[in-house]
C-alpha cells in the first residue's frame, strides 16, 4: 500500500481512506506512529555509542516507545474496512473523558 516514499497506491484502501477522513488523513494515521517508532530507535542506538555520557536506564522507555508507536499502526490496519476506519478515528480523535 505505502511505497517507498510514502506515496499511497491509488485505490488502495489507504487511499479510498484518505477520501472520507476529514479529521486527519488514513496515510498520516498510520505512518506517523511508524516515523516516531524509527525516530526513537535511532536515538536509542546513537546514544549507546556515547556511553561515557551515557547511564542506559532511559533505553528501555525509548524501545517500549517504539513499540507501542509501531503497533498502533499495525492495530489501525485492519482488513476489514470498517474496523480500519473506526479505528483510525479512535486514534484521531480521542474521546473526552477517556484516560
Amino acid at each position: 500500500m505505502i511505497w517507498d516514499h510514502g506515496e499511497v497506491r491509488d485505490g488502495s484502501p489507504i487511499d479510498k481512506d484518505d477520501h472520507q477522513f476529514t479529521v486527519m488523513s488514513m496515510r498520516e494515521l498510520v505512518v506517523s506512529p511508524i516515523k516516531a517508532a524509527l525516530d526513537c530507535l535511532y536515538l536509542a542506538c546513537t546514544s549507546l555509542v556515547d556511553l561515557e555520557n551515557v547511564r542506559g536506564v532511559g533505553h528501555p522507555a525509548l524501545a517500549r516507545s517504539s513499540i507501542t508507536a509501531s503497533t498502533t499502526s499495525l492495530w489501525i490496519l485492519d482488513d476489514d474496512e470498517l474496523a480500519r476506519r473506526t479505528r483510525g478515528l479512535i486514534v484521531a480523535r480521542p474521546v473526552r473523558g477517556r484516560a
